[in-house]
């Protein structure tokens, strides 16, 4: 059994599948990234623009809001996303920070590290079809849903 409640800016999710696990989602469009694993969990949706920067929107478990994020890349381009780039976010209390991102690949995912104050390790996905990444801080679940309009709770 998969249970949404609507969070304002994000959604829970709950299985209950013998044991009930729980993480955080955002929706972008017809996407939606979930991280799930444990309380504390966090979820972040990147958009490749045409530039090589990422573009974005990220949440938390236990909070209603998002964040949001710009990576832009330091090092010398290379095919697809693995690589160093600054960073630049908006918490979801509105304040700024800044730092760095690295992404490493890992088989057919990634390993996203952030250095923004403290060190944040998460692992990734990217969907071919819209240029997106989905990326966990426990689990990374990626779902590409058409109307998405979730019977909530």
């Amino acid at each position: 059994v998969l249970n949404i409640t609507d969070r304002d800016e994000v959604y829970q999710f709950a299985w209950e599948a013998g044991t009930t696990s729980e993480g955080v989602g955002i929706q972008q469009d017809d996407f939606v990234a979930v991280g799930y694993g444990a309380q504390g969990c966090a979820v972040i949706s990147y958009r490749v623009q045409p530039d090589g920067s990422l573009q974005g929107l990220w949440g938390v478990y236990g909070h209603n809001t998002t964040g949001t994020e710009q990576a832009v890349r330091t090092d010398s381009p290379t095919p697809g996303i693995a690589g160093a780039y600054n960073i630049t976010g908006t918490n979801m209390d509105g304040s700024a920070y800044r730092g760095k991102l690295t992404i490493t690949p890992r088989g057919d995912a990634y390993q996203f590290v952030w250095e923004a104050g403290d060190t944040f390790r998460g692992i990734g996905i990217q969907t071919v079809i819209s240029s997106r990444l989905g990326m966990g801080m426990m689990k990374p679940v990626w779902l590409r849903l058409m109307n998405f309009n979730p019977m909530v709770s």
